[in-house]
């Protein structure tokens, strides 16, 4: 607030410049503005505000998931009678009550990483976005999914990656007119936020496109670690193309030939994680984007527990190395890099979980598509 001009309620991206997407530099807006009832420190007016708001994002996020469907949560357990698959996981003690709402919203609420990292920034607006769109496509609405989809992109770029796993439903059961639906209405709803923006300060929108693509490694991506170390990258955005190509590739692979359709919730979590692994940056607050995705794709506890301890691990120790810790007596954070190869060894653990679940899914004893 203090070095971008919101404190002197600078209008975003007309008069100040913003690295956030436009629907966040919106929401930020507003707070701003609502702050200013508010007698005293103007900083700590606009905090409280801005907490409040995004209580309310949380508030709203758990209700989106007390509504979603069964249908919507990763088959890990039991028997999924509306589809006749059973997963892997039977032995584990996936039992079908973890697949009630009711559990999925404790296993949100409940978390550790919300009360971590809830206010570091505004991602809680887009993931309330994110799964209001699965909670509408699961409930047969594409054309407000999609709007949901475009809007969550309007406030953060990770909501445009559940158009993939979409697209490839879609693609397999030959749903084109939901796709259609789906992606009219993304861009729509992208476009009725961005479109005002663009025409009033063309320049101020282009600042946070040209703020990321010209981003050099930073604190907590793979890249970061391997730059450490003395190892240098010609174009870090192509890298990262290539990655998201070859997990796109793989991911549609595993749709097409699994003998039952994976879940939106499935692809979501797979697709995201993979972008979080290649991305040129892991701020601690990304967390939360992958928690309402594994609480839906892979709602076992063991598996939650896991992926908590492994982002608790690099969230503490981004903050004690961003406060001069955790550096060898060379000088060298080998500490930090070993949180950050750690908190990615748990995020991939998930994924390989989710992966199993999806091949090896059983429909009339066929647990592979030929």
């Amino acid at each position: 607030m203090g070095v971008s001009g919101i404190e002197d309620a600078q209008i975003p991206y007309v008069e100040a410049d913003l690295e956030y997407p436009v629907l966040t530099g919106l929401f930020i807006y507003v707070t701003r503005l609502l702050s200013g009832v508010f007698p005293g420190d103007r900083m700590i007016a606009f905090f409280g505000t801005t907490a409040v708001a995004l209580f309310l994002c949380f508030l709203g996020l758990i209700l989106v998931h007390l509504r979603m469907p069964a249908s919507e949560v990763g088959p890990v357990g039991g028997v999924r009678g509306w589809t006749g698959v059973r997963a892997l996981d039977d032995r584990e003690g996936a039992d079908a009550w973890v697949r009630d709402p009711r559990w999925q919203a404790v296993m949100l609420a409940a978390s550790p990483l919300v009360a971590a990292g809830a206010l570091i920034n505004w991602d809680l607006l887009p993931m309330l976005l994110a799964s209001g769109a699965i909670l509408a496509w699961a409930r047969g609405r594409p054309g407000w999914s999609g709007a949901l989809i475009g809007l969550g992109t309007a406030a953060k770029l990770y909501p445009a990656l559940l158009l993939l796993p979409i697209a490839l439903i879609c693609l397999r059961d030959r749903r084109w007119r939901d796709g259609v639906a789906t992606l009219a209405g993304a861009i729509l709803g992208w476009l009725a936020v961005n479109l005002p923006v663009f025409l009033a300060a063309p320049d101020g929108w282009l600042h946070f496109w040209t703020f990321n693509t010209e981003r050099t490694a930073d604190l907590g991506s793979i890249w970061y670690v391997l730059e450490g170390l003395g190892v240098q990258f010609p174009s870090l955005t192509l890298l990262m193309a290539v990655g998201l190509i070859l997990g796109a590739v793989g991911l549609a692979i595993a749709y097409l030939k699994a003998p039952a359709v994976p879940t939106l919730a499935q692809g979501a979590l797979l697709i995201v994680l993979l972008f979080c692994l290649v991305n040129k940056v892991y701020s601690p607050q990304y967390m939360l984007w992958l928690l309402p995705l594994v609480v839906l794709a892979r709602p076992v506890w063991v598996d939650w527990l896991v992926f908590t301890a492994g982002e608790l691990v690099y969230w503490a120790a981004v903050w004690v190395y961003l406060d001069g810790g955790l550096l060898a007596g060379d000088g060298e954070p080998r500490a930090y890099w070993a949180a950050i190869l750690v908190r990615m060894g748990t995020e991939i653990f998930v994924a390989a979980r989710v992966v199993r679940d999806i091949v090896g899914a059983r429909v009339e004893g066929r647990r592979w598509r030929e």
